[in-house]
């Protein structure tokens, strides 16, 4: 902007420049025309007195005349030239028609001005009638106006140079100080701003535009904030990509899935470094999703999302499996982008596997007892039992009763167990000493028919639960303690408390589980000796129930165990369950 005022600056003064100087030139003309008529007027005035006196002897009188630089030219009353101080008087044409002349011989005086394109130079007339009837022209040559123009160009050069060697520093002066409070504008408050009353409308203008753009950014920051919060927040991955299948957003969920730490490196651990890191953004670019994981089935689902279908896959990444859908964003210019989302869904087919071996195993199992009685009813209905033999036979059937029974009722403990469904179940405070003595009592005479003696020692304490599980809890624990005994053998059960957690542990003197069982026995149908576990009555879902019931209250579950050495749980309980 500076440039440009200085440049119209400078042009306004080269057309002053021109304008003054062709004014000057036209007003040295006019002052030299004036001055070149009164001169031949005068000269004229003079020479008419002096001839008329002198009459007939005016050639020497004339001659000197014309030495002065004027021409004289003395006409007769005919209109030829008697004399011409630039010329053969003989050779001359005959100047009656002249409008000098003419006017002359009719007013006395005349005068006329012509132009000679040849010389550039106006030639000014003067003529008077003598008292003889001649008439004497004098003429004298003046430059004309483009004359002087051009006779002044060095003089104009001379002017231009000096006006343009003081004015360009001012004006270039005036132009900063013209820019200056421009230049200092606060455009973030422009009405603010003490500067030309000129730039109002447009400050106003701005001042507008800050508060619009100002809105927009603040919603623009919300509608960000409240994105990041939904996706950092979301249990499951989000990747967001371009045309060019490169990573434009990634929430946390997706950086663990996909080995991405905060960042923004992949491959690495967290917070560290190594030499097989790769930053999310190289100079800028953002890195193309095979850097991120090079399955082929996450690049068919996206693939599929590009032709505008939505793309399934299932991918395993660090002992987990993720169910992957790619869905995609049309784009302005027909090749959108993808949206991945990967939903970790280890522990939901886990669980479908659970419930199938669950079903298999149900079914085996409640096969197995109702074959017993089918079996045994139908030989009784056939006629092959003796009568003494149809007791025992009818014991057996009422066996694998029980035993059906004790399975389904555990079924749907388990069924309830696994539906939370314990809502409908009051929670209270239970004394745990006294309720492991009520347990031991109910099993005191299962135990005493194999001389196994229960013993309940500890201290009182109590926690807040469901009193029926944790009944059945211990019930459980005890009845395997029971089971699993030897003949003669002891179960001890134990209440405590240690650094805030309220314990029952229930030890016995059994046949013990070998340490590659330890993982497995809490499993549903889970038996370390089947053989001996359908002898003893066992259904295999006990300890799933205590487990059940110790996710409920929060409690966590220790064993210790070795073959043929016996076996202890403990339960630990926070000190207030909720």
């Amino acid at each position: 902007m500076k440039n440009k005022i200085l440049r119209s600056m400078c042009a306004l003064l080269l057309v002053l420049v021109a304008a003054i100087y062709a004014i000057f030139c036209v007003v040295m003309y006019r002052q030299n025309v004036s001055t070149a008529r009164e001169q031949l007027e005068g000269e004229a005035a003079y020479l008419k007195e002096v001839l008329d006196e002198v009459g007939g002897s005016y050639t020497e009188l004339l001659n000197r005349l014309a030495e002065a630089g004027t021409r004289v030219t003395l006409v007769d009353a005919d209109g030829a030239v008697v004399f011409d101080s630039d010329g053969i008087a003989a050779q001359m044409e005959n100047h009656a028609e002249r409008p000098e002349i003419e006017e002359a011989r009719e007013n006395g005086w005349g005068e006329a001005q012509r132009y000679s394109d040849t010389f550039q130079e106006t030639n000014f007339y003067y003529a008077v009638a003598l008292d003889n009837g001649q008439i004497l022209r004098l003429a004298v040559s003046t430059e004309s106006v483009y004359g002087t123009l051009s006779g002044q160009l060095l003089l104009a050069a001379v002017l231009v140079c000096v006006v343009f060697l003081i004015c360009i520093p001012a004006a270039d002066h005036l132009a900063r100080r013209i820019v200056e409070p421009i230049n200092q504008l606060d455009l973030r408050n422009p009405l603010q701003n003490v500067a030309y009353d000129e730039l109002s409308p447009l400050l106003l203008r701005l001042e507008k535009q800050n508060r619009q753009i100002d809105e927009q950014i603040e919603c623009l920051k919300a509608r960000h904030a409240e994105f990041t919060a939904i996706t950092e927040n979301m249990q499951e991955g989000l990747v967001i990509l371009n045309g060019h299948l490169q990573v434009l957003s990634i929430n946390e969920s997706a950086r663990k899935i996909l080995g991405v730490d905060r960042h923004g490196y992949v491959g690495g651990t967290e917070g560290k470094m190594g030499e097989k890191d790769r930053p999310l953004e190289k100079e800028g670019v953002p890195l193309h999703i095979l850097n991120l994981n090079r399955s082929q089935e996450l690049l068919q689902a996206v693939r599929e999302a590009q032709s505008g279908r939505s793309g399934r896959c299932q991918i395993e990444e660090g002992g987990r499996k993720y169910s992957l859908l790619a869905s995609p964003v049309a784009g302005d210019e027909g090749k959108g982008g993808v949206v991945i989302f990967l939903l970790d869904v280890t522990d939901q087919m886990e669980a479908e596997q659970m419930r199938r071996e669950f079903s298999a195993n149900v079914s085996h199992e409640l096969k197995t007892p109702l074959t017993s009685i089918s079996g045994y009813a139908e030989i009784m209905e056939n006629g092959l039992v003796k009568a003494e033999d149809i007791s025992r036979f009818a014991g057996r059937i009422h066996k694998e009763a029980l035993r059906l029974i004790q399975l389904v009722e555990d079924i749907i403990q388990l069924s309830r167990l696994d539906e939370n469904s314990t809502a409908d179940w009051q929670q209270e405070p239970v004394e745990l000493l006294g309720l492991c003595n009520e347990v031991a009592g109910r099993l005191a005479s299962q135990a005493g028919r194999r001389g196994i003696n229960i013993e309940v020692s500890g201290q009182k304490e109590t926690v807040t639960g469901v009193r029926r599980l944790l009944d059945e809890m211990v019930t459980n624990l005890c009845d395997n303690a029971v089971k699993y005994n030897k003949d003669g053998g002891s179960v001890k059960i134990n209440v405590g408390e240690t650094q805030g957690e309220i314990w029952v542990s229930v030890a016995d003197t059994g046949i013990g589980i070998a340490p590659e069982h330890h993982g497995r026995i809490f499993e549903r149908f889970y038996r370390v000796d089947k053989s001996h576990s359908r002898e003893t009555g066992g259904t295999g879902l006990g300890l799933s129930i205590v487990k059940h019931a110790a996710v409920i209250h929060k409690a966590r579950i220790d064993l210790q165990s070795e073959e043929n050495k016996g076996t202890k749980i403990t339960v630990y309980f926070p000190a207030k369950v909720k």
